[in-house]
Order: C-alpha cells, then structure tokens, then sequence
C-alpha cells in the first residue's frame, strides 16, 4: 500500500540554471529521498524534452506546462488557464500540499479552492517586489495555508498573514564535501546571473584596486545574463580583461569551488543566496555585501570572512586583499566555513519541511 504523501512544487522554468532553480531541486531531491514523499515539479514555462539543469531524483515527476508568453499583459492573460492547469495536475496525483516559489505563483495559488493545502515559498526579500505584488500580497497571501521565508528579518514584513502562518527555512546545502579546499590557488571565485541585482559592476570596479595588491591573483565570474556585454567593457576600459573573466556556468560549480581560495558577493539585494551556502560547504572564506536579505545569515563578520556595507568598493577590496594576503588567516576562515556550513544540512533543512507539512495536513 502506498502511503506516501503527494507534494507540488511549481516554478517558472525547472531546466534554467538560477539559485531558485537550485533551491527547488535541493528540497525536491530531500522530500523525494526521504521516502515519504512523491514530488511533482509542475515548470510553467519548459517544454516536454527539457531536462532539470541540476541533478534531480528520477522519481521525481516533472510536468512541462509549455506556456511561454510574450510578457506582463500575456502572462496575466493566461493566469486562468495556468490555474486550470494546476487544478487538473492537483487532481491526477492526488496532490495534498501545492508549494509555489515566486509571490507571483503565491499571489496565483490563494485563489484556487478544494483541500490542497497552498505553500507560498519566498525566494527573494520582501521590498525588491514590485508595488502591485506587495499590494497583492495583503490581499491573497492571508488565503495561503502557510507562507515560507528564508530569514527571520524577512519573515517580519509578513505579519499581516498572521503570526501562526508564517515560517522560515533556510534554503540547504546542494550538495556534501568531504575534504573542503585547499586555500592554496590563486583564485577568487564569484557565481551568479550577470544582472544589475548581482552587482558585478561593483566587483569589477574594485578588481583594479584588487590587482594593485594582488597581480598574481585572478578573478573568475561564472555566470550568463544581460548584463554581460557591459561588463565586458567595462572590465575592458578598467584594464582588468588580463585579471577578470567572465565563464559560463556550470553544473558542477563545487569542483569549481574547491579549486578556489575565496568566495565573493556584491549583490544590491538578494533572498538566500545559494551560491554562499555552497561556498561554505567547500570551506571557502567569503566576502560579501551585506544586503537584504540573506548574506548576514551565511556569513558570521570576521570568523567565515566578512560583510562588507553595500557599494563600498574600497572595504570589498581591502576585505578580499587581507584575506588572500594572509594564508593562516584564509585557512582559519575556511575551516570556520566548511564547519558553519553543516547548519544548512540536508538533514537539518528537511526536518523543518517535514515539522510543517505535518501540522498542516494533521489541520485537514
């Protein structure tokens, strides 16, 4: 007899690369593994054929809904059918709990009805949504049968859901090291889309000032976004295209890491950046801007590495300067790293998953 539960999770596009992406496989590939669990990955926009970007259970059941739109106005002009569409999946697999992971799939999620209990996941910080979805959060999120956050600070703007139905969980580790890295490469590693959210400008702006202290040294960006063709001229006219290189990403980003000797951020804003959990996992000193929200829940100031006051380009750059100048200093924030880490666990993450879903299908 099966006695597993059937759990949705759905998302924009389960085949792209970004930390959401990341996240979702993360969660998927723990509820799955668990054994109590089946998952179905409901991906708005993919097509049949696509296949999840990071390494997902093959159990987990992915449903390709193939509704691209052409923008805002035909996004909402779908918005029915997606609701029709979910509403038939729900029914298939006897869905009992329905996650979404943007306000806007959460905003979409409070007006379906039946006994789907409805998880409204946030995977950025609560200002940098536009107007209209802060409004329409008061509006429909009270509706929601909990609404998930990724830190306590975040979680506060939720009050009007009510205090009851509000959690946070951290997103978790993607995946376990052993031994973390060396610390011994010259290389400083920076993962991320090349977006204005990201704040690559800041990092190339203070790469110059890097290379005064550090020419030997070399910065690596993986990513890919609209941003890049700027950033190439920019890191052209800063005469750093000999110090800094944008690369595509990667799937298997530890490998990158653990050939790395320190992590750096400079995003503007941010929900949990996945990317500083992974850093950590490999035991690598971080260095970012201490932006909401998010950095300040990874990265302990002056133990694992530091957080720097966002757009202070001279702070970041002596920050990154002291550490890779200092190899005992590098080793002790990365071990400090690798041990902080564990706090992000698979195990540990997936216990505050499996505490709520419980108390919301023991309510039905």
């Amino acid at each position: 007899m099966n006695t597993k539960k059937n759990i949705a999770i759905l998302i924009g596009d389960i085949s792209e690369s970004a930390g959401t992406e990341r996240a979702v496989t993360n969660l998927s590939n723990i509820l799955q593994n668990s054994g109590k669990y089946q998952v179905v990955i409901i991906s708005h926009y993919s097509e049949n054929g696509n296949t999840c970007y990071y390494p997902l259970n093959s159990d987990v059941i992915i449903e390709h809904l193939e509704m691209q739109n052409k923008g805002l106005f035909d996004r909402l002009k779908k918005s029915k059918l997606l609701l029709r569409k979910i509403e038939e999946l729900c029914k298939r697999y006897q869905i009992e709990i329905l996650i979404g992971t943007t306000h806007g799939y959460n905003i979409q999620l409070s007006k379906l009805v039946g006994n789907v209990k409805k998880i409204g996941c946030e995977h950025i910080n609560y200002d940098s949504a536009p107007l209209y979805s802060r409004v329409l959060r008061k509006l429909t999120y009270p509706k929601l049968d909990a609404v998930v956050c990724l830190t306590q600070k975040d979680s506060e703007k939720y009050r009007f859901v009510g205090n009851n139905k509000v959690f946070v969980i951290p997103n978790s580790l993607s995946f376990a090291v052993e031994s973390p890295a060396k610390l011994e490469n010259k290389k400083i590693i920076a993962v991320g889309r090349l977006t204005k959210q990201k704040g690559w400008d800041y990092l190339v702006a203070a790469a110059s000032k890097i290379k005064e202290s550090l020419p030997d040294w070399h910065i690596d960006i993986f990513g890919c976004g609209e941003e890049e063709e700027n950033l190439l001229m920019q890191i052209k006219n800063n005469h750093t295209d000999d110090y800094v290189s944008i690369r595509s990403p990667t799937p298997d980003i530890k490998k990158e890491m653990l050939d790395s000797s320190i992590m750096v951020e400079t995003s503007r804003w941010e929900g949990f950046p996945m990317v500083l959990l992974e850093a950590q996992a490999c035991g690598l000193p971080l260095v970012g801007f201490d932006c909401p929200e998010g950095p300040a829940d990874i990265i302990r100031n002056g133990e694992c590495g530091y957080l720097v006051p966002v757009g202070n380009i001279g702070k970041f750059a002596d920050c990154v300067v002291k550490i890779a100048s200092d190899l005992q200093l590098r080793k002790k924030m990365g071990q400090s790293s690798f041990e902080l880490a564990k706090r992000f666990s698979s195990e540990n993450i997936g216990s505050k998953w499996f505490e709520l879903f419980d108390s919301l299908l023991e309510s039905k």
